[in-house]
């Protein structure tokens, strides 16, 4: 009986608690603006992290996740892959399927000195214009920026000894076409590479995730889980979809589609499930809480491990992958 009125309290407290976050994302929206991929501004603001993957813990999650290790990232596992799996190393060709202006995969694959040339396509003309003044100052001038809509892209036959996707692939509504041209433009030993979101479209959480997210919320100290104006994050909403399609229509617009579609096209070689399905809507505008403490840093640990047990046990879908794939 007891356990019957808990339940019911929890029901009734987590469901006011949505309704005063649905008011106050009301007031400040989700963090988009119809601009934001020409900037990362997105990510944080005054030195406060709002997303998850900025976290330092969380990054080393998904290092280890992608590519068994904390200390090697997905850009150095995709450069030995490549080493491994080609027999000519030299004058290689590459294309970057949008431009990553964090991450920069094109600058550290031309820096291995094997790549002839390099293209690099996004329509985020400010973002594609500060990514070539960037390559053009560490002298990669292998490396061609183009903008252009992805949705629409037509590439040539066996031209591309890597194409790599880092965080766009969510973005294109024309997947079909997409990985069609993928597989047109590999060579027959080249590789595609990607790390994406493939959870639930127009990042609408399912209800077993956001009920996951809002019950671990619970258990968090206040002081872990205010926002940068101050204000307490008491659960995790789903982000209106009339504001985020007037903001930005194509995000997440097919992302639980693309692996579908991927092996449509081309086979898997490489597949690891990097995990997000929880600590991404958790940590969403409160990341940089849990660097500020020893207790913080442990909770957030702890989180980790619950949302990779979750995972390997088959009770949530992994929402992040980093895959490696092939011509049939």
């Amino acid at each position: 009986m007891r356990f019957l009125l808990y339940r019911v309290k929890m029901f009734f407290v987590v469901f006011i608690m949505k309704i005063i976050e649905k008011i106050k994302m009301k007031l400040h929206v989700f963090g988009y603006s119809s601009e934001h991929w020409d900037t990362a501004a997105w990510y944080g603001s005054g030195g406060f992290k709002f997303y998850w993957e900025m976290s330092d813990l969380v990054d080393k999650y998904q290092k280890k996740m992608m590519t068994g290790s904390e200390e090697k990232d997905h850009v150095s596992f995709s450069i030995d892959y490549l080493n491994n799996s080609l027999k000519n190393r030299e004058r290689l060709t590459g294309l970057c399927i949008g431009c990553s202006e964090i991450v920069k995969p094109e600058m550290a694959f031309c820096e291995t000195g094997q790549f002839s040339y390099f293209k690099v396509i996004d329509i985020a003309a400010k973002l594609i214009a500060r990514q070539r003044l960037e390559a053009q100052k560490r002298g990669l001038n292998q490396i061609e920026y183009i903008v252009s809509d992805l949705n629409n892209i037509v590439l040539n036959e066996d031209e591309y000894d890597l194409i790599f996707a880092q965080g766009t692939v969510h973005h294109v509504k024309n997947l079909e076409n997409l990985f069609e041209q993928i597989q047109k433009g590999l060579k027959k030993e080249g590789l595609f590479i990607m790390r994406e979101y493939i959870g639930p479209n127009h990042l609408q959480f399912t209800e077993k995730q956001l009920d996951i997210v809002n019950g671990l919320l619970l258990e968090i100290p206040k002081k872990y889980r205010k926002r940068w104006n101050g204000i307490v994050k008491e659960c995790e909403v789903n982000v209106n979809m009339k504001d985020l399609l007037k903001v930005d229509p194509s995000e997440a617009v097919r992302s639980s589609e693309i692996m579908n579609i991927l092996e449509r096209n081309l086979k898997i070689v490489y597949c690891a499930k990097t995990g997000g399905t929880i600590i991404s809507p958790l940590l969403n505008g409160i990341t940089s809480n849990f660097e500020v403490d020893k207790q913080g840093s442990a909770i957030l640990e702890k989180l980790i491990i619950n949302e990779i047990e979750m995972i390997n046990n088959n009770v949530i879908e992994s929402d992040y992958v980093y895959c490696i794939a092939k011509r049939y």
